[in-house]
């Protein structure tokens, strides 16, 4: 599962990258219209009122992001949300990215910047650390032994421990 947050705060809509031997969407154990069924992420982004946006999901052998998956999720699932972007001050979108296959390709980040994109990339190995959704625990679920409670009380998602 891929996920984000613009600056002021918007969850981006939800990006899952699932694996698959199959050699065709007839032989795929996962519909990847499923995503018509999941919860919409209600944002701005680059339009100039709040809308409803769809989940996103695609496949790939090791259900990771190659170069070729961050790309296609990139094109198919970030770009439509800031369709305003232009290669000109005040309408660049800065996209700030771990440091996975494909962040630092250059035909890539080219092809980023002509949409009006820059991208971003981490340090590698320094995820937990850099990226603010990782540090703040926002999206992440924690199942502590006590089943959920600390101290008597039901947790907060990401308090800690």
């Amino acid at each position: 599962m891929i996920t984000g947050s613009t600056a002021a705060g918007e969850p981006v809509p939800l990006h899952f990258q699932f694996s698959t031997a199959a050699q065709s969407e007839d032989t795929q154990r996962v519909n990847t219209k499923m995503s018509t069924f999941f919860p919409k992420v209600k944002g701005k982004f680059g339009t100039d009122c709040e809308k409803e946006w769809l989940v996103t999901v695609a496949m790939n052998l090791k259900g990771g992001m190659d170069e070729r998956e961050f790309r296609s999720c990139f094109l198919n699932s970030i770009v439509p949300l800031f369709l305003d972007a232009e290669v000109v001050p005040g309408k660049r979108v800065i996209m700030k990215a771990d440091s996975g296959p494909g962040r630092m390709e250059l035909g890539f980040l080219a092809e980023a910047r002509t949409l009006g994109f820059i991208i971003y990339p981490g340090v590698p190995n320094t995820t937990a650390v850099t990226q603010e959704t990782d540090k703040t625990g926002a999206i992440k679920t924690q199942t502590p032994r006590n089943g959920g409670k600390k101290n008597g009380r039901k947790m907060a998602v990401g308090e800690p421990k």
